[in-house]
């Protein structure tokens, strides 16, 4: 998190995606910042072990951190009153006690999703904790969904093992729905997406072709799970008609793929 909209709450995430603990007393950070000049700094840990599996944030005020963002276990935030303000773009590197460097990225503002209008509050997440560190296409924004960051949980963007060649995954929940009500089915249709990564336009047509609505028009959308919602209004906002329409979704991640789902709903009156 290195925009955030009080300075105090900038945090470093880590990840122990080993299989045994490690002991972060020994552990530091080593800042390297716009002016060029590397800074380091504990974790602020306690005397923590980190076990397989789990994380651990560090930094300079835990409580601006609770305030802003949902901090799914409080005893793993870390203070470190010597933590630097972060740079939109710069370097971070883990450093072992005897100084190796056991990992290392060079972040920058322009890895976030690039239909965001704006990167305060939202945290640079990885993909794959198994991919590689300084490859930008493994890193993306915090989900909205999530809160735009998800400090000492699983990040909300995270999957394993590659890019996904055949595009997100969709599930249309039902398929038919009443928007005005009263009736056992739904008010609104519901889409399931994961693995999108990119963006995202949903586009609402008649059984003739004809457009009818868009509820979705080039939106970030991350790599975790997301519901696309359509309420059975078309572009002037009146319910339309009881009768069967397609939905086609589009998605493109941010390496340039991109793909089209087509699913048919039917509105019932």
């Amino acid at each position: 998190m290195a925009s955030s909209s009080n300075p105090r709450a900038d945090y470093i995430e880590i990840f122990n995606r080993g299989d045994s603990p490690i002991w972060l007393d020994g552990i530091r950070i080593a800042y390297t910042g716009t002016t060029g000049r590397t800074e380091l700094f504990g974790l602020g840990s306690g005397g923590r072990a980190l076990g397989a599996g789990e994380y651990h944030v560090v930094t300079k005020d835990a409580a601006a951190v609770m305030e802003l963002y949902s901090v799914g276990t409080p005893s793993w935030l870390g203070e470190e009153p010597s933590m630097p303000n972060l740079a939109a773009t710069g370097a971070v590197a883990i450093v072992d006690a005897d100084s190796s460097t056991l990992d290392e990225v060079h972040y920058s503002d322009s890895w976030h999703n690039p239909l965001l209008l704006s990167h305060k509050d939202v945290a640079l997440e990885r993909i794959d904790p198994y991919g590689e560190s300084d490859d930008a296409s493994n890193w993306t924004s915090a989900q909205t969904e999530s809160g735009n960051a998800t400090p000492t949980s699983k990040n909300s963007s995270a999957r394993t093992g590659g890019a996904d060649k055949d595009g997100p995954k969709l599930k249309l929940r039902s398929k038919y729905f009443c928007p005005r009500g009263g009736t056992s089915a739904p008010d609104v249709m519901e889409v399931e997406m994961r693995e999108c990564g990119g963006g995202v336009t949903m586009t609402i047509y008649d059984a003739e072709g004809r457009p009818v609505a868009r509820p979705y028009n080039n939106v970030a959308a991350g790599n975790g799970l997301m519901t696309l919602t359509w309420d059975g209004r078309d572009a002037d906002g009146v319910i339309v008609g009881g009768r069967t329409y397609i939905v086609v979704v589009e998605t493109w991640d941010t390496g340039g793929r991109s793909w089209t789902r087509k699913e048919t709903v039917t509105v019932v009156e």
